[in-house]
């Protein structure tokens, strides 16, 4: 064939090639172009948030405290709820659910439009399938899915420290614009405190859907990474024991002692070495599971009238009574303050205890005759074992006659300052309560500020601070106020040798893989310089209180096989209006303190007839003893 020819036949078959193609543009861009482009509209790539699993949280041991689990979820995607059936579906839905409409309403608010969101509802079987079997009924909006939802295995165990979760709120995000709006966030106990370890970081996931909203293709996903591992001092064991005691002595209390109003109360159980947190109860409490899907506004308003929320071992404010009579002790040892009208055959200041001290040395204005049962012939031990106030009260008038004029009238307020009352002990959990030590400048400031707070008598004509105001201080009564935790770690310090504990309730920090990520140690708060008198006599004068025939625990005590192992001190504070506050703080094994256990019951009664019997208990368990019911101590 000759080239020309050939060159022909081809230019006809490129000419038929371009006309065919020609044509087909011609056809999907002109006759079909409307519809082609109508259908890619419907295929579009999306992306979601891909929200990750909570961190765990486990006891000392490793046990689960607060862990993750899928759980079927109502899911709300409002890009494909039309709003004119948005009603309906809200309709639909609470009637399905069994909770209000307004509610319902309330969430699809709070996601905003256009967002997806899962209902804050469980679900039963049953809803899950009607669900499932009644799409039409709904939308292809709603969905059930799996989600992982926040589970508290052993219900109300260890709730105040746990705290809970609770939906992001404007203010959140106003602090954090990075949250994602629809998830759970800690707020309270170690759930808010480490939240940025448990939060874990957010997925992604980009798809293709059609024009019903359906997913056709998934194209590219980011993994979420599941939160970090926080695990605690605390021994779930241990926790459960002490929860029991204290509701046993409340029990007790309100079913032997007549007049006690005995609902709130507080444990604390603390390493006396290492400042580590073994066990924290309060009572009243609540179980955090309640607030996984939503709590009902009646049951949160309930919740808030019983103060369910405070946790009394950080937060409850009370006189620490004899209690506080350990500083007192450490005060007058170290400073050598000793009672005026003490036998001079004894360094420790003995004394006959008639039952009355009359100081007739102290300033106008003052308290001159103070009264309380009489003990006898007693000295520093046995003064801290009967808990004899007439001995206390002779150490501060002691103490009072010879500073007043010298500047160093605040020795004793210094001492219980320094063991860590009247400022935070700086735990890891929010909102810790300092407690108060008063003093001359805070009446004063008083008088200025808050007048109604004082007798209208210290102010005109006065004097506002007399010298019976430390004396009530040296007991524990008057205006000083304590938490338990600020006496554990006050009476761990004195047993340990002179370091004081910021507290610890979380041992460290795992990621999901349990490699460690920090270690979370207590932190020494102040260290005192103590004598090797005051080390060597203090634990054993402790020991007087639960086994000395007079100790004002003895009876609480006297069940336990091994008491000898325990020393200890009871108070019992009073105020005005109100049914006797009871206390006990105590450390085993006495020879070398490993534990120190703090105990309070609100309106309870006396600290050895109340308070002692519960700390017998858990020690009774702490030492491998088993253990016997609680029972008045006298």
């Amino acid at each position: 064939m000759k080239l020309e020819l050939r060159i022909a036949w081809l230019a006809l078959l490129f000419a038929l090639l371009l006309g065919s193609l020609m044509t087909r543009l011609w056809f999907v861009q002109i006759a079909e172009g409307p519809e082609f482009a109508q259908e890619a509209e419907g295929y579009q790539l999306r992306s979601e948030t891909l929200r990750p699993s909570r961190g765990f949280i486990v006891d000392a041991n490793g046990t689960l405290i607060a862990g993750t689990e899928p759980e079927p979820a109502v899911v709300i995607d409002r890009r494909f709820v039309p709003s004119d059936i948005e009603d309906d579906v809200v309709q639909e839905l609470a009637g399905l659910l069994e909770v209000e409409p307004a509610d319902i309403r309330d969430q699809f608010a709070a996601a905003g439009s256009g967002n997806r969101f899962e209902l804050e509802t469980s679900l039963t079987p049953e809803q899950v399938y009607f669900v499932l079997t009644n799409q039409d009924r709904f939308s292809s909006g709603v969905s059930i899915e799996l989600v992982t939802r926040r589970t508290y295995p052993g219900g109300a165990l260890m709730a105040h420290v746990l705290g809970y979760i609770g939906s992001v709120s404007p203010d959140d995000l106003e602090v954090d614009p990075g949250l994602d709006p629809n998830s759970k966030i800690g707020r309270v106990g170690v759930e808010g405190q480490y939240e940025d370890f448990l939060r874990g970081k957010p997925g992604r996931e980009y798809f293709t859907t059609n024009d019903e909203g359906a997913i056709e293709e998934r194209q590219v996903q980011i993994a979420a990474e599941q939160g970090n591992t926080v695990q605690l001092s605390m021994d779930a064991d241990l926790q459960r024991v002490t929860e029991q005691a204290l509701a046993d002595g409340i029990a007790m209390s309100l079913r032997d002692l007549g007049g006690s109003k005995a609902e709130r109360g507080a444990v604390v159980v603390m390493d006396t070495q290492t400042g580590e947190i073994l066990a924290m109860v309060s009572v009243p409490t609540y179980d955090p599971t309640s607030f996984v899907t939503g709590i009902s506004s009646d049951d949160f308003t309930d919740l808030q009238d019983r103060q369910a929320f405070n946790n009394l071992a950080i937060q409850g404010l009370y006189p620490p009574g004899s209690t506080f009579k350990g500083i007192t002790y450490a005060f007058a040892v170290e400073e050598g303050f000793w009672p005026t009208r003490a036998h001079t055959d004894s360094p420790e200041g003995s004394l006959e205890c008639t039952g009355v001290l009359e100081a007739n040395s102290l300033d106008e204005g003052s308290q001159k005759v103070f009264t309380d049962p009489g003990h006898g012939i007693v000295d520093l031990h046995v003064a801290l074992g009967a808990s004899c106030n007439i001995y206390f009260w002779e150490v501060a008038l002691a103490a009072w006659n010879q500073t007043k004029n010298t500047g160093d009238e605040d020795l004793l307020q210094d001492w219980a300052t320094r063991l860590g009352l009247g400022e935070t002990t700086g735990i890891d959990l929010p909102f810790e309560a300092a407690g108060q030590i008063p003093d001359r400048e805070l009446f004063e400031q008083w008088a200025e500020d808050a007048p109604f707070r004082l007798d209208p008598s210290r102010i005109d004509p006065g004097p506002i601070w007399v010298g019976g105001d430390l004396m009530n201080v040296a007991i524990g009564q008057g205006e000083v106020t304590a938490t338990p935790l600020q006496m554990a770690v006050a009476y761990s310090a004195l047993a340990n040798g002179g370091t004081v504990w910021s507290p610890a309730v979380v041992d460290r920090i795992l990621d999901s893989e349990g490699r460690l990520i920090a270690d979370v140690n207590p932190q020494v708060l102040n260290t005192i310089e103590l004598s090797d008198e005051f080390k060597e006599i203090f634990n054993n004068d402790l020991f007087l209180t639960i086994n000395a025939e007079y100790g004002t625990a003895a009876r609480a005590f006297q069940s336990m096989d091994q008491r000898r192992q325990v020393g200890g001190k009871t108070g019992t504070a009073t105020k005005r209006d109100t049914f006797d506050t009871a206390w006990f703080v105590g450390v085993a094994p006495v020879a070398n303190p490993r534990y120190t256990v703090a105990v309070v019951v609100e309106e309870g009664g006396g600290g050895g007839r109340v308070a002692a019997p519960i700390a017998r208990q858990i020690f009774q368990h702490l030492l491998g003893e088993d253990i016997d019911p609680v029972e008045a101590g006298f």
